[in-house]
């Protein structure tokens, strides 16, 4: 039977029965059924893609090519550390994506369904047509359905750009793709798979995908602009080599000339720093998933490793998120006993419904059973700060947050809030009316009949958390809902500083937030949009935010962060704009996942100056050889073999290695590549002079053999590569001591080979016939100058460095 004649059957169970098995197997037999393409073959060849096909590689490549074709076979050892460097690469990038499906997998969210009279637990992609699901706060609306009981309120801004909430209710159709704010729901699916308005948003953590950061574009700057010098130089040169040295005029003219001109585009190619930076942040994110961390934006470790300001709620990350009434003060005029108040909360809770950490707290002491039936109600909501309920023979109850709650407290009763909440309680105001009011209009004149005292239990080890980051200059923003004076005092006694300069944003114009984030550390009564107002004046002025939230009323202020943060627990809605997810619903990993961060860009920025000091030095060498060829002088005469010892030891091995190297978790500041090409310009500039002078003196001056310059700037350029990579590992532990070590024996090695095995394997391609001192005495010349020089710009350096430290202080 062909697709179009298939017969698509609707059904219309009861949300007490649902569809049954054999309809279900109907569904899924017709292709009726939630699935949308699996992308994770298409993920997977991107990742070969990526690493094998980008311009460089390609370029290494072809040049390989011409050079095997020449016969120059050993001068394509390159090609060895390309491929090496390539496959170590994808291996982690294939490694990370696998980690990152697995912990995805277990970071799933299940869909509640009516199958066969029974409530059961399903994944969103076995949902088929005409399901009936139940939908409750925080989960995502995984189908296109209508509302067949029940109220929701819904974040609709994914696909329709609008922050504010809108009210679904029976018989309306909702969306896939947006978030339950409140309320309970059953829903008929009316969409599945591909026929949903938004399927694009499905299974939206697992996209394997390398999106933008400040490192990533500006790396991504940097290589364009390198590779277009490759290009100008690299064509220049042919036309040189082609007018002047007529290479191409036979075949052994071209095989004479094709060694310096692969040589010369070889060393201006930083290949290995892009290779450098992938492996860094893959195996930055395999550390992580090892802790249980789930990283869904690679490029995010970058910006954990500038994060100076976090800013967190005080629920679930203060406090471990488990709260207890501790008592309930009744207030004058009571209706009702303590026993009767007890069975009227427990309805009331029936009727609400909320399942927040209040709610479970307001449950626990008081049940949820509906002795007296709902008639009508409203759940718990970020804007509204309390949950309302109709009951019949009672008449409305409210309970929330004092001064949200519609009802007129006395100065006495204030005085005792205001006390309590300093102690560090939170207090809830029970509104009372014998009224059945209509709970879709405004709601007030309600009479306060009690005070309900709630304790968050300080979670374990927070003050070792606090103290990391108040050691490791991250300043802290605490942002509730709650009453100020409890959330500074619970920050008072985990040790957060400044606890004592706190507000309440309630009433807050937007410009009274945007002034007052700069001002105070502790926040109360935020509502969502402060939330989002109060981070993105830090972004603008100039802070890198870490957002740590779980809610609904987080994921605004996720999605303005810089590094959005969650846990497994929290709502779909939050983990799905975080980058970073805490599968071990932990708040006190987060240190271990800023220093993650810290490592891989401190390390990367160190040991990517190697990368750019030889780029540096090559271009400004590549164009002294093509004026000089241009006026008759020497054009351009180092082979790939020359640069073995610089590009393979002190760059390709020991760069590598200084990258896994753990480190002292500073704070990383500044411009990543600005940062580089301050630490590489020195060296680059130095060592071009060096050998662009031993060139001037041998070949212009005494008019020697050009083996004896070129010999003597293949010890130069590996000697100064060796203090270049000694100025990385400055303040040398055992770790970088044992590197520097490594990559001085094995550069000696290289020498040691190239002299022992002349004739057959001269790995550096050098002279070895020349006499010791006419080596020594030119390169002693060249290295000292070249080091009083780097010298003067370090002393410079420092004295501009304590200068600006003076101002500042």
């Amino acid at each position: 039977m062909s697709k179009k004649n298939i017969e698509i059957k609707r059904y219309e169970a009861s949300i007490k029965q649902g569809l049954s098995k054999k309809q279900v197997e109907y569904n899924k037999s017709i292709g009726q059924v939630n699935k949308v393409r699996d992308k994770k073959k298409d993920q997977y060849f991107k990742i070969f893609i990526k690493n094998i096909f980008t311009f460089f590689n390609m370029l290494l490549l072809a040049l390989a090519i011409i050079l095997i074709i020449a016969g120059k076979w050993k001068s394509c050892f390159f090609i060895i550390v390309f491929v090496a460097n390539t496959f170590i690469t994808m291996f982690q990038d294939l490694r990370a994506k696998a980690l990152v499906d697995r912990l995805s997998l277990v970071n799933k969210e299940k869909i509640t369904a009516i199958r066969n009279s029974k409530e059961v637990k399903i994944d969103a992609n076995e949902i088929v047509l005409d399901d009936i699901i139940i939908l409750k706060a925080g989960e995502q609306v995984p189908c296109d359905g209508i509302i067949l009981d029940g109220k929701l309120e819904l974040d609709e801004s994914s696909i329709t750009g609008e922050s504010l909430t809108q009210r679904r209710k029976e018989k309306e159709t909702i969306l896939s793709g947006t978030y339950v704010i409140s309320g309970t729901a059953y829903v008929r699916i009316n969409h599945v798979g591909k026929d949903n308005y938004i399927n694009a948003l499905q299974d939206k953590a697992k996209d394997f995908k390398s999106p933008k950061s400040l490192m990533y574009v500006q790396l991504n700057y940097l290589f364009k602009g390198i590779s277009v010098i490759v290009i100008l130089i690299g064509i220049l040169m042919i036309l040189q080599k082609g007018l002047l040295d007529s290479i191409f005029d036979s075949w052994e003219k071209f095989e004479q000339n094709v060694a310096p001109v692969a040589g010369a585009l070889i060393s201006m190619i930083p290949s290995g720093m892009y290779l450098l930076a992938s492996t860094s942040l893959v195996v930055g994110v395999i550390n992580l998933a090892k802790e249980n961390v789930l990283v869904q934006n690679m490029y995010s470790i970058e910006t954990l490793a500038r994060i100076d300001t976090l800013c967190l709620d005080k629920t679930g990350t203060l406090t471990d998120g488990s709260m207890s009434v501790k008592k309930v003060v009744q207030l004058d005029d009571i209706p009702f006993n303590k026993d009767k108040f007890d069975i009227v909360m427990g309805s009331f809770n029936k009727a609400v419904n909320d399942n927040n950490f209040t709610a479970t707290a307001l449950i626990n002491s008081y049940g949820n059973k509906g002795v007296y039936q709902k008639i009508d109600s409203k759940p718990f909501s970020s804007e509204r700060k309390y949950s309302i309920a109709t009951l019949e023979e009672i008449g409305t109850i409210c309970v929330g947050a004092y001064g949200f709650v519609p009802a007129k407290t006395s100065e006495d009763e204030e005085r005792m809030i205001d006390e309590l909440s300093k102690e560090g309680y939170r207090i809830l105001v029970v509104g009372y009316t014998k009224k059945v009011l209509n709970l879709e209009k405004t709601i007030s004149n309600l009479d306060p009949i009690a005070l309900i005292v709630i304790e968050d239990g300080i979670r374990e080890g927070v003050k070792d958390v606090i103290k990391w980051f108040n050691k490791n200059n991250v300043d802290l923003k605490i942002i509730s809902g709650d009453n100020p004076y409890t959330v500074s005092s619970i920050a008072e006694t985990v040790g957060v500083i400044n606890f004592d300069k706190f507000i309440s944003l309630d009433g807050k114009t937007d410009d009274e937030v945007r002034e007052a984030a700069l001002k105070y550390t502790v926040f109360g009564r935020v509502k969502p949009e402060q939330k989002e107002i109060i981070i993105e004046t830090l972004r603008k002025n100039k802070h890198t935010v870490g957002m740590f939230g779980d809610g609904i009323n987080d994921t605004l202020a996720l999605k303005s962060s810089d590094v959005p943060i969650s846990i497994s627990c929290a709502t779909k809605a939050a983990k799905d704009v975080s980058s970073i997810i805490l599968l071990n619903d932990n708040f006190n990993s987060l240190p271990q996942v800023i220093s993650q961060g810290r490592r891989v860009i401190n390390n990367l920025q160190r040991t990517c100056s190697l990368f750019l000091i030889k780029t540096i030095f090559a271009i400004i060498v590549n164009i002294y050889f093509l004026i000089s060829g241009m006026i008759g002088g020497v054009s351009y005469v180092f082979t790939p073999e020359n640069f073995y010892g610089w590009e393979i030891v002190t760059i390709g091995l020991a760069a590598f290695f200084l990258a896994l190297e753990q480190n002292n978790n500073e704070i990383v500041k500044g411009k990543f590549v600005l940062n580089i090409f301050k630490n590489a310009i020195p060296f680059g500039i130095g060592i071009s002079l060096g050998v662009i002078g031993l060139f001037i003196y041998f070949d212009l001056i005494i008019k020697a053999p050009i083996t004896i310059p070129k010999t003597v700037s293949v010890y130069y350029m590996s000697i100064l590569s060796l203090i270049a990579l000694f100025a990385v590992c400055y303040k040398p532990n055992l770790y970088r001591s044992l590197v520097f070590s490594f990559a001085l024996i094995f550069d000696v090695g290289l020498f040691a080979i190239s002299y022992l095995f002349d004739k057959h394997f001269n790995l550096l391609d050098i002279d070895t016939s020349l006499a010791p001192l006419t080596i020594l005495w030119p390169l002693l010349i060249a290295l000292g100058c070249t080091i009083f020089l780097l010298l003067i710009f370090y002393f410079i350096k420092e004295k501009r460095k304590a200068k600006w430290l003076i101002q500042k202080n």
